[in-house]
């Protein structure tokens, strides 16, 4: 289960990677994800600041459990809620957490197999929204692909065409 009090330092997505990489024994084609509940980010140099991630994608691949609620953009009243009225944003915030730890396996889901298809296929992220495999910014489009899950959609449904062709290459 998630848990939100832990603490909130940022660590440069990259640098930790680096120390993964140290730790483990690649071999070609292996997939090695670490979940962590350390807030990622990484370097923007077109901004020139650091952005909280939920995955960085590499060898090994990371995911930020606590980037779920850290790193994904809520909706934008939230922000001028959360100013005007801190004790009406502290609920949001609460529910979010809530809805993460309900469907925890299934936000999790997502990036694993985002992290699986950069391994293996070396595929960037996809331009269709629906897609399991899109870099999603807002908690909202993230929890609509789980609600999407949670509707027991087929699978082959949550991806793309040439998504859904490479999740059948894996799978065979």
């Amino acid at each position: 289960m998630y848990n939100k009090l832990n603490n909130n330092h940022l660590y440069d997505g990259f640098r930790l990677q680096e120390v993964y990489f140290n730790c483990i024994k690649p071999k070609f084609k292996e997939c090695h994800i670490v979940f962590t509940e350390r807030i990622v980010a990484t370097f923007d140099d077109t901004d020139k600041r650091y952005h909280s991630r939920v995955v960085v994608l590499g060898y090994p691949c990371i995911i930020s459990i606590k980037g779920l609620t850290k790193a994904l953009a809520l909706y934008k009243d939230y922000y001028n809620i959360k100013n005007i009225m801190p004790e009406v944003g502290e609920r949001i915030k609460e529910d979010i957490y809530n809805l993460v730890n309900k469907n925890l396996f299934k936000f999790l889901l997502k990036y694993v197999i985002q992290c699986i298809f950069y391994i293996f296929f070396d595929e960037g992220f996809c331009n269709y929204s629906f897609c399991l495999h899109f870099n999603n910014h807002w908690f909202s489009e993230v929890y609509e692909q789980v609600n999407n899950i949670n509707k027991k959609l087929k699978f082959s449904k949550l991806f793309c065409e040439h998504h859904k062709n490479l999740f059948y290459k894996i799978k065979n």
